[in-house]
């Protein structure tokens, strides 16, 4: 395998730990409505972890659905074939009204992101900031490509140098999120490498699939939303700990 010259992260499980700011956006959105809200902040987050469910309103789909027909999530968590499951759930239990109800909570939750309560709840990771560096000394480019917005990004980036990365590619930046890999191609033809130069790094099954329509090479992180069983699904290049291991382990081979 060629060692890569570029790393495009991802912000969400990669840089910050964003799930009780996430939990607390759809509780706030599901009680609007009257609705129960029996999960944890974990379980959401693992279970955005799950296939397209990194997008907010398909999360809240699958939520939605699982509390009408008062399923267990962790029994989606435990199996390795949760997402066509969810899916069909999804498609054959909802109908117009509770698609109305769901926009509804998107919105609540979405406005909630925004806040400075929000903001109190996200926790950047310790090693965040110094895994950057250790791949700056030793001549990789880096690059962030995310589905969150710009004005979040810098919020919770706040105390990253964001100028340590070539360019950044947020939600309005790219007509499509992933896992489409629109964005990491952008990336791409901006600062000129070609996806046999490039990895991209993420903690969902989402970030290695965008990886793969992008034909880049992908690493794993096993410190954010996805769990380890639905990422290996995807055979991803690499498998990490957190982004400080990665660091360390691509520190021992220089990029030209």
């Amino acid at each position: 395998m060629v060692t890569p010259k570029l790393f495009i992260f991802d912000i969400d499980g990669s840089f910050r730990n964003s799930s009780m700011e996430l939990n607390a956006g759809l509780s706030n959105g599901f009680s609007s409505l009257g609705q129960r809200y029996p999960f944890t902040a974990k379980q959401v987050w693992n279970l955005s972890g799950i296939g397209n469910l990194k997008s907010r309103l398909k999360l809240i789909e699958s939520l939605y659905t699982i509390n009408l027909l008062k399923k267990d999530v962790n029994h989606f968590l435990m199996d390795s074939d949760s997402e066509e499951m969810i899916k069909s759930l999804v498609k054959n239990n909802l109908n117009d009204a509770d698609h109305l109800k769901i926009g509804r909570i998107f919105r609540i939750s979405q406005d909630f992101s925004k806040s400075m309560a929000a903001r109190k709840m996200v926790e950047l990771f310790p090693f965040a900031s110094g895994s950057v560096d250790l791949l700056k000394s030793r001549n990789y480019e880096t690059a962030i490509f995310t589905n969150s917005s710009i004005e979040t990004l810098r919020r919770d980036l706040a105390h990253m140098d964001l100028g340590k990365f070539s360019t950044i590619i947020s939600g309005e930046s790219s007509k499509y999120g992933k896992p489409s890999g629109e964005g990491i191609k952008k990336i791409m033809a901006l600062i000129g490498f070609n996806p046999e130069e490039t990895m991209c790094v993420g903690d969902s099954v989402s970030d290695i699939r965008a990886a793969k329509d992008a034909g880049c090479s992908s690493a794993a992180l096993l410190c954010g939303s996805g769990l380890s069983r639905h990422l290996e699904i995807e055979r991803p290049d690499h498998i990490f700990k957190n982004i400080w291991d990665l660091s360390k382990h691509f520190s021992n081979t220089v990029s030209d």
